[in-house]
């Protein structure tokens, strides 16, 4: 599909051809993973490097795609397009602020990415007796789920979670493990309570032992992740009718 286009040729800089052909090719002749997209990508990029101002441009051109993609994994891109291009000292246009916000980012993020095999944190029970995350999740599926009471989303999506939990309590192959990330026992029981959160494997971190903000990224909340049998990361950031998705089709 690009065997005849120069990536390093700036007189295609002056056309609105080069921009809309990355996009198609993206968009149309590549699998909509990450996995997928991943080694093309920066193979397209790489071509273009004979020209600074061609390489200034489509490396651009990718991470924005990375950066804005609604698809689910395409931080898988934007990691390694910044760790190996911005961050390794590439790119001399790049503003310094911007630079600092998408080191930040990478952080955040490069530790729990689709496809990685999720950390073995160890979380407390509500009688502070502590276990290791593989122990206490579904044989088949983990959902790990990360929240604070007083976010008014949490508020609103963990009854439902709690529901989804319920339909597969005696299924022991699958589990949804709620993390409560603050340290305030009294309003966690409460919540728990509330929220009808019973048939969950309600945890938390007291003491500070698991560094799961390091190992996951719980910037926002909540924060969903999902793993396979072997405690790969699957899928992150759904909401709950996608949980009742991946279910049906992972426990088939």
């Amino acid at each position: 599909f690009l065997d005849n286009l120069d990536f390093s040729d700036a007189r295609t800089l002056r056309t609105s051809y080069l921009p809309s052909t990355i996009d198609n090719y993206i968009n149309t002749r590549l699998f909509q993973i990450s996995d997928s997209i991943i080694a093309p990508v920066v193979k397209l990029v790489e071509r273009s490097r004979a020209n600074d101002e061609c390489f200034r441009v489509v490396l651009n051109h990718c991470m924005n795609y990375a950066i804005n993609s609604k698809i689910m994994g395409m931080e898988n891109l934007m990691v390694t397009l910044g760790k190996r291009y911005y961050l390794n000292g590439l790119t001399e246009w790049a503003d310094s602020t911007w630079l600092k916000n998408l080191q930040e980012e990478i952080y955040k993020n490069e530790r729990s990415l689709i496809g990685m095999k999720a950390a073995n944190i160890p979380l407390a029970d509500v009688e502070n007796n502590y276990k290791r995350l593989y122990d206490i999740g579904g044989t088949d599926v983990t959902i790990l789920y990360f929240y604070e009471p007083s976010c008014g989303h949490c508020r609103k999506t963990m009854p439902k979670v709690g529901e989804f939990a319920k339909k597969y309590a005696s299924d022991p192959r699958i589990k949804v493990v709620a993390v409560y990330m603050l340290e305030d026992k009294e309003e966690w029981t409460k919540f728990i309570e509330e929220a009808d959160l019973s048939a969950l494997v309600n945890v938390w971190d007291p003491n500070r032992e698991s560094y799961y903000w390091y190992y996951f990224n719980t910037s926002t909340t909540p924060m969903v992740y999902v793993m396979d049998k072997e405690h790969k990361i699957f899928a992150k950031k759904i909401d709950v009718d996608t949980l009742y998705l991946i279910a049906e089709n992972e426990l088939k």
